[in-house]
């Protein structure tokens, strides 16, 4: 699921990924392009729908000179976060449109998601473009953390022994 997050925001540009957990969330922020309404009603909210296997990405793409090489090509990364949490927040400022930022919520994969107003603090972490992912863990990872992990150990360690080997990778390569 993370390893999942990490490889959209570098499909993304981005050039900074930061993962950190808490005793109930697990947060992902990048600096990459970000996303419009648009791309998140047409893409992020459509399972299996790859923005970057449609006509606007090959047109975007030949705008970057064809550099992106997407790893991310299913459609299906915000899916896997499910895995751990049952709630979903996705806020994100595309870099073309620095004055729309969109926060949209999902409760489940049977929901399709809801908008909802972006704090000020939120507009201040995901700064002039990029996204940020925040994941409610479910009850049993939230337990396991706050039972297990003395508050004076790093919870990400923690998070890599709880998680599939494959998001371990991808969380080492941030450390």
């Amino acid at each position: 699921a993370i390893a999942e997050l990490v490889k959209n925001g570098y499909d993304a540009f981005a050039t900074k990924i930061h993962v950190s957990v808490s005793s109930s969330v697990i947060e992902i922020k990048d600096n990459g392009i970000g996303m419009t309404k648009h791309t998140i009603t047409k893409y992020l909210l459509n399972v299996g729908n790859s923005y970057y296997d449609s006509r606007e990405f090959l047109i975007d793409n030949s705008s970057w000179n064809n550099n992106v090489k997407p790893v991310s090509k299913f459609g299906v990364g915000l899916l896997s976060c499910y895995m751990l949490g049952d709630f979903i927040e996705v806020i994100t400022r595309n870099y073309q449109d620095k004055h729309e930022i969109n926060c949209v919520c999902m409760h489940g994969m049977e929901e399709f998601g809801y908008y909802r107003n972006v704090s000020f603090e939120e507009k201040e972490r995901v700064r002039e473009h990029g996204t940020l992912i925040k994941v409610y863990l479910k009850e049993k990872f939230a337990n396991k953390i706050n039972t297990y992990v003395p508050k004076n150990v790093d919870r990400m360690l923690f998070l890599k022994s709880i998680l599939q080997e494959s998001d371990c990778i991808a969380v080492r390569l941030l450390n």
